[in-house]
């Protein structure tokens, strides 16, 4: 029988600190979404009054629901990508990433064209107010381009944590919010009032999208390298 001796609760800083990098841009994120939201309902607020506060609280919560798939894909990928990387089954890891890619992509698409073709029946389902389906028919229609390219640069950091590179993960996580959402927020909102907010999401998140998938490019050529001379020594 094994005992349980107290020096085994013995805290690691060398664990310790780890667990904290790797889980470090997972806080970031939702510290700097959360940052970004407080911006946004004031822009809004001050361009659109209570009713854009409104329409933005419906179309915000659709648009967060119907990328729970996505979000489910990143969580399902993540420990399959530690657990090959670990074991240096860098093969298994690029068709990981490849395959949670292509279905993040192609359920956003699928879910942008019934943005595009039905918007009132999905605001339909969480408002009955005519002022708001009215309304959100627009915002929605430009907040849905955000599907197709939304999980990429989410997949992109979350395989960087999952491997243990939580620098890149800090670059994808909080260099996004500050160094590109806000900027684009600010900017659109300037230029475009209302139709500014609604659509500087979603291209904030294709200027992330390009990032992320030059970062990862690099990131598999390096891998590549590493795996040639894996396989090449004796």
């Amino acid at each position: 029988m094994h005992q349980i001796r107290l020096a085994y609760f013995r805290p690691d800083l060398a664990i310790i600190k780890e667990v904290v990098t790797v889980g470090l841009p997972s806080l970031i994120k939702g510290l700097s979404a959360s940052l970004l939201v407080v911006i946004t309902n004031n822009l809004l607020k001050i361009m659109g009054g209570d009713d854009a506060l409104s329409i933005y609280a419906i179309v915000g919560r659709l648009v967060s629901g119907l990328s729970t798939p996505q979000t489910g894909i990143v969580q399902g990928m993540q420990p399959i990508l530690g657990y090959n990387y670990g074991l240096k089954q860098f093969d298994r890891v690029r068709k990981t990433i490849l395959y949670a890619l292509g279905s993040s992509v192609a359920y956003g698409l699928l879910v942008w064209g019934v943005s595009m073709l039905v918007p009132s029946v999905l605001i339909g389902l969480l408002s009955k107010e005519p002022e708001i389906i009215a309304g959100g028919q627009h915002a929605l229609r430009w907040m849905s381009f955000v599907f197709p390219v939304g999980g990429i640069s989410v997949m992109v950091a979350a395989y960087f944590q999952a491997v243990g590179r939580a620098r890149e993960a800090l670059i994808l996580t909080l260099g996004g919010v500050l160094l590109v959402k806000l900027p684009v927020l600010l900017l659109a909102s300037g230029l475009f009032s209302l139709n500014g907010i609604w659509i500087s999401e979603a291209v904030s998140e294709l200027i992330l999208c390009v990032l992320a998938l030059r970062m990862l490019r690099w990131d598999q050529k390096k891998m590549l390298s590493v795996e040639r001379l894996t396989t090449s020594s004796p």
